[in-house]
């Protein structure tokens, strides 16, 4: 199966999942602030959400318990 998002995206919803804010992540990822929400923007159209919160309940049931995207 062809995944949707790159591994840099799926590194930022993990972290969001643990509640990250966007200077956490960034600070984490070792990227700028900025490329952290570039990406969380290209998340939310890839997902069809507009926010967090909505994101992470988007890819919440795709997951099999263990993060597995």
């Amino acid at each position: 199966m062809t995944k949707i998002i790159t591994e840099l995206q799926e590194s930022i919803i993990y972290l969001l999942i643990e509640g990250k804010n966007n200077y956490e992540i960034a600070e984490e990822l070792n990227i700028s602030f900025g490329y952290v929400k570039k990406n969380l923007r290209q998340l939310f159209k890839k997902f069809n959400v507009s926010n967090r919160t909505q994101l992470v309940m988007a890819v919440l049931p795709v997951k099999s318990g263990n993060y597995d995207l």
